[in-house]
């Protein structure tokens, strides 16, 4: 029977309540949800991802596909981190592992150019395009230009994060908090335990951990040659008593990874910098001077006649030893200064390398062919918009993942991912001691396969936090972290984590009790590859 005008108006206002009771999507639903939590407060999310690297694009589409309101909160105008800014050559260890969301991207570049398989050399434009479209097609909201506020920028209550405080003034309301970003910031203002540099090799029972590899250059060090008086030149340590594997506050050198090229009509050409200290290449004159052949730097191969610049294992490289000592605790505007100082460095060692005349002929001849890709960062001067931050902080969470997980001596229970790539830390200072110049910190040792990444690696303690995750500065030893701190790997923490902040909410549990066996199902609904 119809129904009359009287009966529907008493009918609506019970339709209406169960509409607004109706339970949120389910998580294993690829329906995107883009309403907020609080429809009354537009800055109100039910996940907050602080970074936009490639792990927090790649967390921020699988939340949105799980029926989420998701904001993703990006430092620059760029997104993307390092997939974006010149690390153009993956790192990717065994593709095996990698499924996913990650395996998608990777497919997705490959489309790009025209190939239906996954490619892991691409120019920085190509990662962007697709990037962007990740952002456009699944309506994701981003906050561009946007920092944390490094003093109070987290309020909590009862353990949780309730918002955070942006440098703009805007505040941005949560009931799941990601940490997405390279320097752990969000992490470090909401109270979670950390720890900066390496380890002793004692700590954790490890043997490539704390000052690692000393190896002796047969470089004078002093500003005047053989006269000590005269003081070190730039950039050079005194350490007295160097003992290999003891504990060290120092990490991983910076740089940029350039986007290069040898095609004429694409080639910017390499300027002096402004700033430019001929005695920051002192060392790289005298080493050259006694062997011209020392490996400088990594010229990668990629599409579109370009290359990828990076260090290539030799302290004389784009490496900025000893540069980043006070970047990963500092202000923004020292951090800014640190960046300014990196590019200097670089951008004058190439410049030096083309055209300074202490430099043989035959070295000066190979890296003139190069200059900056017009057709990359077209908003930065053909420069990388970010520096390469290859460490900073590290959580101390639920499990620590240590020389014996990358070794597969020790297995976990709980996997969210896998690595596969060997251990690979680029060296950390030049130091003097007895007169003798050494440089340490770089390790490059093999593993004997794929492990498995524990889900309590990216958890903080109950006490420190109970609604963030943490999947770049996760919790690892420096050994650890420096097989898993690849670009693949960010991506599929990244997606384990939105995953895990999903259930989290609709489970209506902390981050820590987390049941592993809902997440292990909706992780391999996901395609996340979890054994090899």
């Amino acid at each position: 029977m119809p129904l009359t005008k009287m009966k529907l108006i008493a009918i609506i206002p019970i339709l209406l309540l169960a509409v607004i009771g109706c339970k949120k999507s389910n998580p294993a639903s690829d329906t995107p949800n883009n309403s907020n939590t609080n429809s009354n407060d537009p800055n109100q999310y039910d996940i907050v991802i602080y970074g936009a690297t490639s792990s927090g694009v790649i967390a921020a589409v699988q939340a949105v596909k799980l029926g989420k309101s998701v904001v993703l909160i990006s430092n620059y105008a760029r997104i993307g981190g390092m997939t974006t800014n010149g690390l153009s050559n993956t790192d990717i260890g065994n593709d095996k592992i990698v499924g996913g969301l990650t395996k998608q991207f990777y497919e997705k570049i490959g489309h790009y150019y025209g190939n239906n398989n996954p490619i892991y050399r691409f120019e920085p434009k190509a990662a962007l395009q697709v990037f962007n479209s990740y952002i456009s097609d699944n309506k994701i909201v981003v906050l561009y230009n946007e920092r944390l506020l490094l003093k109070n920028g987290v309020e909590k209550a009862d353990g949780k994060i309730k918002d955070i405080i942006l440098e703009s003034g805007k505040k941005i309301m949560g009931e799941e908090f990601l940490d997405t970003s390279y320097e752990g910031d969000l992490m470090a203002q909401a109270g979670v335990s950390f720890t900066i540099g390496r380890e002793s090799n004692y700590d954790y029972n490890e043997t490539y951990d704390g000052l690692a590899n000393p190896f002796k250059i047969d470089v004078d060090p002093y500003i005047n040659a053989g006269d000590p008086k005269s003081g070190l030149l730039p950039r050079i340590s005194t350490l007295n008593s160097p003992q290999r594997g003891a504990k060290s506050d120092l990490i991983m050198s910076y740089n940029f990874r350039l986007c290069l090229t040898n095609e004429a009509g694409n080639k910017a050409t390499i300027t002096k910098p402004a700033d430019y200290n001929e005695q920051q290449y002192e060392l790289l004159f005298r080493a050259l001077k006694k062997d011209s052949s020392i490996s400088l730097s990594a010229m990668i191969n990629l599409p579109g006649n370009k290359f990828d610049a990076n260090s290539s294992g030799s302290p004389f490289s784009f490496d900025y030893l000893g540069g980043n000592r006070a970047y990963v605790n500092a202000d923004y505007t020292t951090r800014e200064q640190i960046k300014k100082d990196h590019q200097t460095y670089d951008q004058g060692l190439l410049w030096t390398l083309q055209n300074d005349s202490r430099v043989p002929e035959s070295v000066r001849k190979s890296y003139s062919q190069y200059g900056l890709a017009k057709d990359e960062f077209l908003d930065n001067n053909n420069w990388p918009d970010e520096m390469y931050v290859r460490e900073t902080r590290r959580m101390i969470g639920l499990a620590v993942l240590t020389q014996s997980n990358i070794l597969n001596k020790v297995t976990v229970n709980d996997p969210i991912g896998m690595g596969s790539y060997k251990i690979d830390s680029h060296n950390v200072e030049f130091y003097v001691t007895n007169g003798i110049l050494y440089a340490e910190g770089e390790v490059e040792q093999n593993i004997n396969g794929p492990y498995g990444i524990s889900y309590k690696a990216i958890v903080p303690q109950s006490k420190d936090c109970t609604n963030l995750l943490v999947p770049v500065c996760l919790s690892a030893t420096h050994v650890g972290f420096c097989s898993i701190r690849l670009e693949p790997q960010y991506m599929i923490l990244g997606q384990s984590a939105a995953i895990a902040a999903s259930l989290a909410i609709d489970n209506n549990t902390t981050v820590q009790d987390v049941d592993y066996a809902k997440l292990k199902p909706l992780l391999l609904a996901n395609k996340q590859i979890l054994s090899y």
